[in-house]
C-alpha cells in the first residue's frame, strides 16, 4: 500500500513530476497493491472566481505556552489553464509579552476534477 495523505500529490505541480510519481508508485505496489490519494473534489469549475480575501479560518488559545493563536487563509492567485491554485495561510501568534508574530505559508497546488484524475491514476 502506498499513501499520498494530506494533498501531498497536489503539491506535484508539474507534469514530469507527476508522471514521475506515478510510474515509482506502480513500481512499487503489487499486483493487487493499493495507492491511496487524498484530494479535494473542485465542486465547480475553477476560475478567477476561486480569488478569496482573509479570513480567519480558527482561533485559539494555547495553554501550554500561553499564547494567542490566529490562523487565517486566502486566495489570491489561480493559473485556470495548469490548473494550480496558490493558496496562503498565516499564522499570527500574540505571545505573553505582548509580542505579535505573523508566520505565512504560501501553497501551490494542481486541482484535478474526477474523471481527470481517474484517467490520470
Amino acid at each position: 500500500m502506498i499513501i499520498a495523505p494530506f494533498r501531498a500529490f497536489q503539491a506535484l505541480t508539474n507534469d514530469d513530476d507527476i508522471k514521475n510519481c506515478l510510474k515509482h508508485a506502480r513500481e512499487h505496489l503489487s499486483d493487487d497493491g493499493i495507492f491511496i490519494v487524498n484530494v479535494f473534489n473542485p465542486n465547480k469549475i475553477l476560475d478567477e472566481t476561486w480569488y478569496y480575501p482573509e479570513i480567519v479560518q480558527w482561533e485559539q488559545h494555547d495553554k501550554v505556552n500561553n499564547r494567542h493563536v490566529v490562523k487565517k487563509h486566502w486566495g489570491d492567485k489561480i493559473d485556470v489553464a495548469n490548473q494550480v491554485i496558490y493558496p496562503n495561510f498565516a499564522y499570527e501568534i500574540t505571545y505573553p509579552d505582548g509580542k505579535k508574530e505573523r508566520i505565512e505559508e504560501k501553497l501551490k497546488l494542481k486541482y484535478y476534477y474526477y474523471e481527470q484524475l481517474r484517467t490520470l491514476i
